[in-house]
């Protein structure tokens, strides 16, 4: 079971998520996501995640490829170093990407590649 909330900070819209990140879960957070039409910056607070599968793995590096920021406990702290997102390798990316997508208009909905160094 899943549950998202999303509130505004800053004006900055914050995706809360608490529970598992499987199946149903995945595509209710990336519609969520979706249905704000973000343009700018994003957070995902995934300190209330307890379980992730391979699609929620998925989708949270198609969460940092984005440009969303994560605020995280314990367990996603872990999580996030498995996969290679870090707090200082999201903020060099952050401003990239957010210059990219300003410059080429690139939808939110665009999926990115998988990275070919990495498989991810």
């Amino acid at each position: 079971m899943i549950r998202i909330s999303v509130t505004d900070e800053n004006n900055v819209p914050c995706f809360k998520v608490e529970g598992r990140l499987v199946g149903y879960g995945v595509d209710e957070l990336r519609r969520a996501i979706l249905r704000r039409e973000l343009h700018h910056e994003f957070q995902v607070d995934i300190s209330g995640v307890t379980f992730v599968d391979e699609e929620g793995e998925k989708l949270i590096i198609w969460i940092d490829r984005m440009g969303g920021r994560f605020r995280n406990g314990v367990f996603s702290t872990f999580l996030l170093e498995r996969l290679g997102i870090t707090a200082a390798a999201q903020e060099r990316a952050r401003t990239h990407r957010l210059a990219l997508r300003m410059h080429s208009g690139a939808a939110l909905c665009d999926v990115p590649q998988a990275d070919t160094a990495t498989g991810r």
